[in-house]
This record gives C-alpha cells, sequence and structure tokens, in this order.
C-alpha cells in the first residue's frame, strides 16, 4: 500500500518543480524524498516526473497520479476531521496561509478572534511569500489564504474576495535622512538600503514604470524578508534602513514614536483578499471564517 507521505512528496515537488526546494518545504532530507518518488514510480510503473524539464514537470501518467493524490489527502482528511468530530473532541479543522503583510495585518487578531468564536475547533496558521500561496491552496494543503490577489489568473482559477486596499509608504527610523520629508519619489528612496517582502506582479509592473535598468527577477532590495515582523526589527535596530509597506503593518512603532511613514509619489496600493477554491465542498464553517477574516479588514479601511 502506498505511503500517503509519498504522494505529499510528490505534490509538493509539482508545485516548486525542484526536489531540492521540495526537500525544504517539507523538512526531509533529498535521499528521502528521492526514495518516496522512486517507490511511487515502482508501484505504477510510470514516471512521474520529466527530469529532464527545468523546472521539473509531471509528465502525463504522473499528472493522473497526482490528481488522484490530491483526491486521497482530502478525503484522509475529511475522515479524520469527522472520526474527531464523533468523538467530541473538535468540531473543525481550519487550515489558513497568510502572505508577509496580511500575516502582519489580519494574523493575531483573527487568531484571538477565532479561539472566542470557534473554541471547540483547530486552527492550521502558516505565513509564506505570496508566489506559494496560491499552489498550497491548488494542492488542497489549505482551506484558504490570504494574500495579494492582483494577478489576474487568480480570479479565473480561484474565488476570490478583495478586502480594503492600502496605500504603500516609506517606512524608517526617525533619524534617517528622509526624516522630514513629506515625499519622496521612486529615485530617492532607491538611494538608500532597503529591506523587503519579495515583490509581487504589481510590484514589479510598478517598479518598471520609473526604472528602466529594474529587473524583474530580482527583488530591488539590499535584503529580502517575507516577514514583517523582522522587517520591523531591523527597521528599529538599524536607522538607514528604509521599507515599503502599509502604514496598518506598523502601526503601533508609528504610534509611538519608532518608525514614521512617508508618502511616495504615484505609489500604488497593496491589495490583498481572500482567495478559495471554486466548486468544491468547503469545511461548514467557511463562511463564518470570512466574515471574520473580512471584519478586520472594515476595521483597517475605516482607521
Amino acid at each position: 500500500m502506498t505511503n500517503p507521505r509519498y504522494f505529499e512528496y510528490a505534490l509538493m515537488i509539482e508545485q516548486f518543480g525542484s526536489f531540492k526546494r521540495a526537500s525544504l518545504e517539507l523538512h526531509v532530507s533529498q535521499p528521502a524524498l528521492s526514495k518516496g518518488i522512486a517507490a511511487l514510480e515502482a508501484e505504477y510503473g510510470v514516471s512521474l516526473f520529466d527530469r529532464e524539464s527545468r523546472p521539473l514537470r509531471p509528465t502525463e501518467a504522473g499528472k493522473l497520479i497526482l490528481e488522484e493524490a490530491k483526491r486521497l489527502l482530502e478525503g484522509e482528511k475529511e475522515l479524520k476531521s469527522r472520526l474527531l468530530q464523533l468523538r467530541g473532541m473538535v468540531n473543525h479543522h481550519v487550515r489558513i496561509a497568510f502572505g508577509p503583510y496580511a500575516g502582519k495585518v489580519y494574523g493575531a487578531e483573527f487568531t484571538r478572534a477565532f479561539q472566542l468564536k470557534f473554541p471547540r475547533s483547530e486552527l492550521f496558521l502558516q505565513t509564506c511569500s505570496w508566489d506559494q500561496l496560491p499552489g498550497r491552496l491548488r494542492n488542497r494543503q489549505i482551506d484558504l489564504f490570504v494574500g495579494d490577489i492582483s494577478s489576474e489568473y487568480l480570479r479565473e482559477e480561484f474565488t476570490v474576495i478583495p478586502l480594503p486596499p492600502e496605500p504603500l509608504v516609506y517606512l524608517c527610523s526617525p533619524s534617517h535622512p528622509f526624516a522630514g520629508h513629506q515625499e519622496l519619489t521612486v529615485s530617492e528612496f532607491y538611494s538608500y538600503p532597503l529591506i523587503l517582502c519579495s515583490a509581487p506582479p504589481w510590484g514589479k509592473a510598478w517598479l518598471r514604470r520609473f526604472m528602466e535598468d529594474f529587473d524583474h527577477r530580482e527583488s530591488p532590495a539590499n535584503m529580502r524578508v517575507d516577514d514583517y515582523r523582522m522587517i520591523r526589527d531591523v527597521l528599529l535596530d538599524n536607522p538607514r534602513l528604509g521599507s515599503m509597506g502599509s502604514i496598518s503593518c506598523f502601526q503601533k512603532e508609528i504610534d509611538n514614536g519608532e518608525l514614521i511613514a512617508i508618502a511616495i509619489k504615484k505609489a500604488p496600493h497593496l491589495q490583498a483578499g481572500i482567495v478559495i477554491n471554486k466548486l468544491e465542498k468547503q469545511i461548514p464553517i467557511l463562511d463564518d471564517v470570512i466574515a471574520l477574516i473580512k471584519s478586520f479588514g472594515s476595521g483597517i479601511s475605516s482607521s
């Protein structure tokens, strides 16, 4: 009988197109990962991936097996959930992933509110960069994600519920050379070191309008960290570094005078949203969970 863990290995390789990246995400060694894929291929008598392609792509037979793997893992999760409900241990399991911005803005308050509203349900939270979110939802590793929704293809594949947009601002220490400026241009704020999250599609398109030599394959930052809490700590420790983000991400530090926010000329807005799979059986409390997340968004838009 196939080890369900091997199906998880295969789905992660499909998502990232690399044995190395999949092993890092799964926290298993590459030999163990390779052994699991070899076992699947031996059992079904086919190759799951085209080893010559970069990134790795599933073969036609591999696509069939991966699709069945998704159904089997989803069925196993549903079975475990029902058994726990039958034993009176827990009502529901909810798995949510946040992008860096959404995690900082919504994560802590949502966790507290969820515990109060659904005391007998289990919540599994994770945070990751914006580009990993769709794959995790597509592979049924999560029930929904909250993150950047600027890519048009998201609306074609998933159900997308927009949250209130927020303007992008420059953030830095009160002792930064830009302190006292009312507004900055793109060329100005790139004259000092930056610490940023990886740039999503809207960010890359915006930068290309102002920087002819911008390489869309790279983040235009001296440091890249997909975690706003770490960015905050670095900004507080290094007065010559700046970053870009929303005021709500750093509201406490701004109110305390530890950081300042400076407007950026012709800056775009950060557009986050809630994303779920289309035409698929959802967990019973999903609508309530979505309403809970949206309630925090309403607070941001009125602040």
